[in-house]
């Protein structure tokens, strides 16, 4: 459904259907009881993930105390037996992912083509979520399930998207394209 209002707004010349932009809002899951997490559970299952590893680190300990005088197939470089250098050396290879692409996307950014296109994407994005929100009153979906969710959105967005129609060539001419069509 969607994608056929995509494909009406291009054949009335509302638009070219060449950008995308991309944005999130927050609208609340409904999701059951067991499937909800407040802070307290958040921090619940934490401190027990924790209590977890401190198991394994012990009985990794241990492991390690009861076989320290047993020959090992491994050998480990002089330099790597203290674990202090081997902390030093792991963390100079740790890297956030994508971040030699930082500074590009930074310079793009802050590009004035760069503020252009964020200036457009704003004007565009954000009315259609404020829309769905604030006018269409959504709060919170009603559906439960990735599949639910995504038809429902679907529907938000269609809504906003016929009714955004209706503005800008009105009820009539919508009626006879969509006659013709």
């Amino acid at each position: 459904m969607l994608k056929q209002c995509v494909r009406l707004c291009m054949k009335l010349g509302l638009i070219e259907g060449n950008t995308l932009f991309v944005d999130g809002t927050k609208i609340r899951a409904n999701a059951g009881m067991r499937e909800s997490w407040s802070k307290e559970r958040c921090e619940r299952e934490l401190k027990e993930a924790e209590g977890r590893i401190e198991k394994i680190l012990r009985e990794c300990d241990n492991v390690d105390a009861s076989e320290a005088e047993q020959d090992s197939l491994v050998r480990v470089p002089g330099d790597l037996d203290d674990a202090k250098a081997l902390r030093e050396k792991v963390k100079g290879i740790v890297r956030i992912p994508f971040e030699e692409i930082r500074p590009i996307v930074q310079a793009r950014y802050q590009s004035s083509a760069g503020q252009t296109i964020y200036a457009r994407r704003q004007s565009r994005v954000e009315h259609p979520f404020g829309h769905i929100k604030r006018n269409l009153g959504v709060q919170a979906f009603l559906l439960r399930r990735f599949a639910g969710v995504r038809a429902e959105a679907a529907l938000f967005a269609t809504c906003f998207n016929i009714a955004r129609i209706m503005t800008l060539v009105g009820v009539g001419a919508l009626l006879a394209k969509l006659r013709t069509s």
